[in-house]
């Protein structure tokens, strides 16, 4: 069928504004993106800002005040002269961190912070400077409690079912070398780990996060804001961070500040033994898979000799787990209260047998 001619006159021009129509109303939609949001336009950071900055009242730095006898001329060194002019007094001054425990103006630090101070300054948020007096300190766990007369302190959060895992992120919060209130980054390399010569407990966490000289005492805290220890010590060659440092786990830390606090002492336990590291090839004569500790003395009147514990005897676990090191012995003894009852397996010969022992208090 044949459209006449006049009809297709008079289309042409209404489909080519048809046509010319679609085309403008679908033109904004075919030459532009859609439009983003204020929060898709701009790729979002990462910022720990406010969490850190919600921490940040609650760590203080420490200034301890000592005297000590030194010479003043290089010739006293020599004892003939140092006989006429004796050593002079001088001023020594130790750095170190603290936090806050309570509103109550309590602040845990590290003892070897405070060591031997006369006098003993805290500044805290604000610029506000506090003479500090001591309530306790326990040497063993280097741990120390110290109260300055300020109200309505700002407490460090803590979490007790935090528990840390290796990869955590976690930041350290200090004044390392009097520069101010620094903040360093980093994650758990370990935990459990036992580090002579820092302490004589404690299983110590390692973190990679900076600690400087004045960092000690200071908090390490989780990307939550949540305390997970006490920065305590370095790893070194150099006297400089290396990337290896160790916080007190918060859990202990709390514990002893506890302790402290209600009675200016800690009472550790004491079991009243010696043990040496059974060598693994005697380990596989008797089918002990785990490190074994040969006991090679016992305390007299000690819990130990109470519950018929003998040298020769090799102390396989306590509370039925197996001891890495013999500074894990001595840790998770000391862990307890004097009253406290243990479990020790030991081997006798080729018997294994189960002590029960009650700790008493650790003679100083």
């Amino acid at each position: 069928m044949s459209v006449p001619q006049s009809v297709r006159i008079w289309l042409a021009p209404v489909l080519a504004g048809l046509i010319i129509g679609g085309l403008v109303v679908l033109w904004p939609s075919l030459s532009s993106k859609p439009e983003l949001t204020a929060t898709e336009a701009v790729p979002t950071l990462a910022s720990y800002a406010d969490v850190i900055a919600r921490a940040q009242p609650s760590v203080v730095s420490i200034y301890s005040n000592s005297r000590v006898e030194r010479p003043s001329h290089p010739l006293l060194d020599d004892p003939f002269f140092s006989q006429f002019l004796p050593p002079q007094p001088q001023q020594q001054t130790s750095l170190g961190s603290g936090i806050v425990l309570d509103d109550q103006g309590h602040i845990l630090t590290n003892a070897h912070v405070i060591a031997q101070g006369e006098q003993i300054i805290v500044e805290a948020a604000g610029d506000k400077n506090y003479q500090a007096r001591l309530v306790g300190l326990d040497p063993d766990s280097d741990l120390a409690v110290l109260k300055v007369d300020a109200h309505n302190t700002l407490a460090i959060t803590v979490n007790t079912d935090y528990r840390a895992r290796v990869g955590d992120l976690v930041f350290a919060i200090g004044n390392p070398f009097g520069v101010g209130q620094t903040v360093s980054m980093g994650i758990i390399s370990a935990t459990g780990r036992h580090q002579p010569g820092l302490t004589r407990f404690a299983d110590f966490i390692q973190t990679d996060a900076a600690i400087n000289p004045g960092n000690s005492g200071g908090a390490l805290i989780n990307a939550y804001g949540e305390l997970v220890g006490i920065n305590t010590a370095i790893f070194s060659n150099t006297g400089g961070f290396q990337g290896i440092g160790f916080a007190i786990p918060y859990a202990h830390a709390l514990d002893i500040a506890r302790q402290l606090i209600e009675q200016g002492a800690v009472m550790h336990g004491y079991l009243g033994i010696d043990v040496r590291p059974v060598p693994p090839s005697q380990r596989v004569r008797f089918a002990v898979p785990t490190p074994a500790w040969e006991v090679v003395d016992v305390m007299a009147d000690s819990p130990a000799a109470r519950a018929g514990v003998r040298a020769g005897d090799w102390l396989v676990s306590i509370e039925g787990e197996p001891l890495a090191s013999r500074a894990e012995a001595v840790g998770r003894i000391a862990e307890h209260k004097p009253g406290e009852q243990l479990t020790l397996a030991l081997l006798r010969g080729q018997r294994l047998y189960e002590a029960q022992v009650t700790l008493s208090e650790r003679p100083q």
